[in-house]
Order: C-alpha cells, then structure tokens, then sequence
C-alpha cells in the first residue's frame, strides 16, 4: 500500500521541525531541493514545497490532483504545510488521493500562547483569539479523521528521543539506528522559547 504522511499545525508550531525529524527518518519531504533553504525567521528550512503553498493560496484544486496523481507510484512521501490545518482546506486537500492509498495526518499542537508569542517575536500582530480559534479547528482534523497522530511539541522538546521514537513507530517506519540517532539530534531545544 501507497503511504501518505501530510504534516500540519499552526504557524510557529513546529511543524518544520517535526518534518526535519520526518525527512531523518526517511520519509521523502517534498521538496527537497527547495525547502532546506536557510531563512532568518528558521533557520534550518521549512520543508515546504512552495509550488504546493502557492497552489494552498491559490485554491487551485485542480493542480493539487495533478500534483498528488504525479506522486502515485512513490511507495512512500511526506508532505509539510501549515495551510492544512484549516479543516475546509484539509477536506479538499484529501479529495485528491486515491481511495487505495494510506493518507496519515501528523498534527502538531503547541500552547497557544507560546504560539502568539512566537507570531508576535516575528511580527506577526493578530490576537491570541485568531491562535485559539485555529487550534480549535484543527482539534476538528483530529476528531474528523480517523488517521491522525497528534504531537504535542512540548513532549517533542521536552521527550525527544521517546516522542520521534513513537512517531517512528506509530507511523509503522523501519529505521535503522543510525537514522533514530540522527532524527533525534536534528530536534534543536535552543530553537524553543519558553
């Protein structure tokens, strides 16, 4: 069976880092090539396609199938963007997958206020509430879909190497000891603000 992994959560939740973790694993992030750029406000990559973010942005449904249809014969591959956290998003984002293939949504929840704190640190002015309603829908995914692994980022920083560990093993992911270790070094705790 065709596996799946699409990565969500706020903004500033720390999805990238989870993708990072995801990609140590060996679970292909799209898109390589493109989202390991170095950039001010993350410093070691989003991992996000930007043809899919602009896609996201734009609606654009139909390139969005074509884009999935295109990765059909890929056994396994991951893909990270925080615009899936909105559940009329994620809802037609899901339309695009072949009944046959194994869609799992990682869903990556941290306090909202550490989040408003972290938009604020990047210049991002919008009210806790904006944060809170936000998360409230993707409680919404979590309920919604039966494949969901939800990942408190704390226990991410906090329990490294138990949390990628189970993420490891609830995704069903054969590792070798080497990737562990290094999906578990790639999980930076001087990047959390408490």
């Amino acid at each position: 069976m065709r596996r799946r992994i699409i990565i969500t959560g706020l903004e500033r939740s720390g999805t990238s880092c989870v993708a990072r973790v995801l990609d140590c694993l060996g679970v292909p992030i799209e898109s390589p090539g493109e989202c390991h750029a170095e950039v001010k406000l993350n410093p070691t990559g989003y991992y996000e396609d930007p043809k899919v973010n602009q896609m996201l942005e734009n609606r654009a449904w139909g390139q969005l199938h074509n884009y999935v249809q295109q990765r059909r014969d890929y056994p396994l591959w991951g893909l990270k963007d925080p615009r899936l956290s909105v559940s009329f998003v994620m809802d037609r984002f899901l339309e695009c997958f072949p009944e046959d293939e194994c869609v799992t949504i990682l869903v990556v929840r941290r306090d909202s206020k550490e989040i408003h704190q972290s938009w604020a640190r990047c210049g991002m002015r919008r009210p806790l509430s904006e944060v809170e309603e936000r998360q409230n829908d993707l409680q919404y995914l979590v309920v919604k879909y039966r494949r969901t692994i939800v990942v408190p980022y704390s226990a991410f920083i906090l329990n490294t190497e138990s949390t990628v560990r189970r993420i490891a093993e609830d995704l069903g992911l054969y590792t070798s000891p080497t990737q562990l270790a290094r999906a578990i070094q790639s999980v930076e705790p001087k990047l959390k603000h408490f």
